[in-house]
């Protein structure tokens, strides 16, 4: 009874910590949540608990700036060959070692903390966006589907494209509302949930969304230099944990 109070605890500290990443820097839930509920219980379970909350937050956060709404277009080449990505993610997610699956999104977290910390990201223009950003959703899509979170890929090809920071998280999250819709729809098809499952959710949406309103509300009194730091502390030690817990 212990580890399972245990369990609960540390995953829904991981949940309002994904919240309020949120929050401060547009992403987090699944990037912070997933992991650490893949940890406590397996990667599928995680999966599915986790997008049906994020939907909720992506939705708050494109309303919060729609007023950026206009920049939408950014998101016609990327979007067709995410949801083929997605699709085909999901069928790896529910036929391949759950094992596997856990390096593999321990490896795309560490790329993201790697990348963040070190500000190894090139900015480039529109030119590069239009070539690129289908072989980027294509990407984004299979790691959606496979392990719950495109944040990785999507994060860094739009930090590339040079955009100011309400642009930004318009249309980040513009995408992420798009995909893990899809990817509901995606696991309900392969019939991964359950009505415990669906409770779960709920549990989840109740926990990572107070956190969520709360911190934008406070998000300018908040150094966002020092929390980022601390996210990406926890992110590679969850990733690490990710990689070597097999």
């Amino acid at each position: 009874m212990e580890q399972i109070d245990l369990r609960l605890l540390v995953g829904a500290l991981a949940v309002l910590a994904g919240g309020v990443t949120k929050g401060v820097t547009g992403i987090g839930l699944p990037v912070v949540a997933t992991p650490i509920l893949a940890v406590l219980y397996d990667l599928p379970t995680a999966i599915a608990v986790v997008i049906i909350p994020t939907v909720l937050t992506d939705a708050a956060l494109v309303y919060r700036f729609r007023d950026q709404w206009r920049e939408i277009y950014r998101l016609i080449p990327i979007i067709p060959p995410a949801l083929v990505g997605i699709v085909i993610g999901t069928q790896i997610l529910v036929r391949i070692d759950p094992q596997l699956l856990k390096i593999a999104l321990g490896s795309a977290v560490l790329l993201f903390v790697a990348m963040s910390w070190f500000n190894f990201i090139p900015r480039r223009g529109d030119s590069f966006s239009k070539r690129w950003a289908p072989g980027f959703g294509l990407a984004a899509g299979i790691l959606q589907g496979a392990s719950g979170t495109s944040a990785p890929v999507v994060t860094i090809f739009l930090l590339q494209v040079n955009l100011d920071k309400a642009v930004f998280l318009f249309v980040i999250n513009a995408f992420f509302l798009l995909v893990d819709t899809s990817q509901v729809f995606s696991l309900l098809g392969v019939g991964l949930y359950t009505p415990k499952l669906f409770f779960a959710a709920g549990i989840i949406a109740c926990l990572a969304l107070p956190a969520l309103f709360l911190t934008l509300r406070l998000q300018k009194y908040i150094s966002d230099r020092l929390f980022r730091k601390a996210v990406l502390v926890v992110l590679t030690l969850t990733g690490i944990v990710l990689i070597v817990n097999n």
